[in-house]
Formats: C-alpha cells, sequence, structure tokens
C-alpha cells in the first residue's frame, strides 16, 4: 500500500511531466477495472458520472476520450466521444465511437433517453420547439406521477399538513402546497 507522500508525489510527478509519457498510459489502464463487459474507469470522477482522468502537463480530461486517444489517437476538433453502452465510467475502447454533437442527441432519442422536442432538465422543462413551459408528467424532470399528484390534492384538501406530505412523496413543503394550489401540476 502505498503512503499518502508517495501518492502525492507521483501526482505532482505526473502534473510537472516528469513522469514519461511511455509509463504514462499503464498508470492510466491501472486505474481501470476491466472485470465486467464495460471497462470501469476507478480514478476520479466529475459530474454525472464521467472519469476525469490527469494526463501528463498537469491537465486532466474526460477518461473515455483518454482512451479512445491512447487506442486510436487524436480526437477531430468539434468530435465527440460517445457510448454505445450509455455507462459514463466506461472506458472500454469497444463501447466507444466517434461523433457530432448531433449524433449524440440522434443516440440519446433513439435510445429513448430523452423526450422529443425536450431539452435536457438541466433547462427546467423549457421546450426547445416553441420555447413554452413544460409542466407536470411532460416534464422530464417531473419527480411524480399524475396519480400522485391526485392523492397528494385530496389529502391536502382533507387537512393532511404540507409537511408530512412532503416527507412522504419525497418532495419539498413548497411543491406540496404549489400542487395544492394549482400552481403546478395544472
Amino acid at each position: 500500500m502505498k503512503t499518502q507522500a508517495a501518492i502525492r508525489q507521483a501526482r505532482y510527478r505526473l502534473r510537472k511531466g516528469v513522469i514519461p509519457r511511455k509509463e504514462w498510459p499503464l498508470r492510466f489502464w491501472g486505474r481501470v477495472d476491466k472485470s465486467g463487459e464495460c471497462w470501469i474507469w476507478t480514478g476520479p470522477c466529475q459530474g454525472k458520472g464521467y472519469g476525469q482522468a490527469p494526463v501528463p502537463g498537469g491537465r486532466s480530461k474526460r477518461a473515455h476520450r483518454v482512451a479512445w486517444e491512447l487506442v486510436h489517437g487524436p480526437i477531430p476538433d468539434g468530435i465527440s466521444v460517445l457510448h454505445h453502452c450509455d455507462n459514463p465510467p466506461c472506458v472500454r475502447p469497444k463501447h466507444l465511437f466517434l461523433g457530432t454533437a448531433a449524433d449524440n442527441n440522434a443516440d440519446m432519442m433513439a435510445k429513448g433517453r430523452q423526450r422529443p422536442g425536450i431539452t435536457h432538465a438541466g433547462n427546467r422543462g423549457w421546450s426547445t420547439r416553441n420555447r413554452q413551459r413544460v409542466i407536470g408528467a411532460g416534464n422530464p424532470a417531473a419527480k411524480l406521477a399524475p396519480e400522485q399528484v391526485e392523492t397528494i390534492r385530496a389529502r391536502r384538501l382533507s387537512g393532511e399538513p404540507l409537511s408530512r406530505l412532503a416527507v412522504e412523496f419525497g418532495v419539498s413543503e413548497t411543491t406540496i402546497s404549489r400542487i395544492a394550489l394549482g400552481r403546478s401540476w395544472r
């Protein structure tokens, strides 16, 4: 087991480019679990589960992009590395392919990971086609089903406290209040 000091020194050497480039791929693949169908990056990860791999020179890149470059060479500008398996930490070259942002969106739609005409939940439910707010079950970020909303409204009308409903349905008291008042889920 390496000591913390040895790990810090190795990271410093990698960041400063002291580790020879020929040794670097071995370090990268040493952080990959190849025991399953997907080869999982076991190093640091960033948002949405994508691996973050340190590269010589002190920078870091997404691990699946590094895996592609190690096996196939440089990635052209404006091109993304996409996953056949839809598993963000997977770095198995067989599961990766190149494509544009449009290819990525088409792949997402073909695999049913997004509703047609709706942007990512990060856009908070706005439709990309006509810029109208998408509420209720049409919103891909919706946490409740229509049946649950009807139950919430009925129980709130009978006087059940906001706090109890919020805990039971896993949403905030504000959300329960907005549903009961008809301000959301119209």
